[in-house]
């Protein structure tokens, strides 16, 4: 028995080899979509830039109905241990039924990380819309502007915690963006989204997603198409296209709304194969 030890434990030798971790990791992922056809993504991660212990995430998505440049850089321990800065900015375009978007954004926030698996997140954002609307549509909701630069402050928290089988998440994002240009395209937004996941069994697991949003728009109340509320699609609402759940006008284009229900429950089969699972959801 080693001396300081209590009569009866054992003290055995241990060695340990600490090896680096790469900093660096690249991610090719490839799927395919009923709306959306054939996509992909491509990531490339680096966890300890200039070796400081700041992390960088460069990822592109790409499929028929949209691209997306994106790069986001996270820096630990500003004004606070706790404290982290992030600085996210991208570039994408986006073909939908009724309109075609290119966009521009940034935004730099700093976030609060607690023990408990909550941030909480403020900062500025700017974005740049560039559309292309149905003439028809634009007559319905007055000609909204089909380009305007909106920025301002933003407050966002997030939140996750798992229980035995469960798992939950939600998070909340509140945004004030006028049209920095003087124009009529300002709004305030807010949007809340909550997941809980539960596996049943081994094979069988239950799942209930449910978004909530609201604008208020600013000035007149031109807000843009694209900042507007819609629904439906494989990721949203079952058995509706992509977009195709929101007001319409009498061409029946999609005109969007200014508030947001959304629930949404699962249950998912897993089927296991050799060195691959696949999900049957019903």
């Amino acid at each position: 028995m080693a001396p300081g030890t209590e009569k009866g434990t054992e003290v055995l030798p241990m060695v340990l080899r600490l090896q680096k971790a790469k900093p660096r990791t690249i991610g090719i992922g490839v799927g395919f979509g009923s709306e959306e056809g054939p996509r992909g993504k491509v990531r490339w991660l680096h966890r300890n830039l200039f070796n400081r212990g700041w992390r960088e995430a460069f990822e592109i998505r790409a499929s028929s109905l949209e691209l997306e440049v994106s790069n986001r850089i996270d820096i630990p321990r500003v004004f606070h241990e706790r404290g982290r800065l992030a600085i996210l900015s991208r570039f994408g375009q986006e073909s939908e039924e009724d309109y075609n978007l290119v966009i521009g954004a940034t935004e730099v926030g700093w976030h609060w990380d607690f023990d408990n698996g909550q941030t909480l997140g403020v900062g500025l954002g700017v974005r740049h819309l560039d559309l292309d609307s149905d003439p028809s549509l634009l007559r319905t909701l007055h000609d909204p502007p089909e380009s305007a630069w909106l920025g301002g402050p933003f407050m966002s928290w997030a939140g996750e915690r798992s229980w035995g089988r469960s798992h939950f998440n939600a998070s909340s994002r509140l945004e004030f963006s006028p049209d920095l240009e003087g124009g009529e395209a300002g709004l305030v937004r807010q949007e809340n989204r909550l997941r809980f996941r539960r596996r049943l069994t081994p094979e069988w697991t239950f799942s209930q997603a449910n978004r909530l949003g609201w604008i208020q728009p600013l000035g007149v109340g031109r807000v843009p198409v694209s900042e507007r509320f819609a629904t439906g699609g494989t990721s949203r609402v079952r058995g509706y296209a992509r977009r195709e759940l929101g007001p319409r006008n009498g061409d029946l284009d999609i005109l969007g709304g200014l508030s947001l229900m959304e629930f949404s429950s699962e249950i998912h089969r897993s089927i296991f194969l050799p060195d691959l699972e696949h999900q049957v959801r019903l």
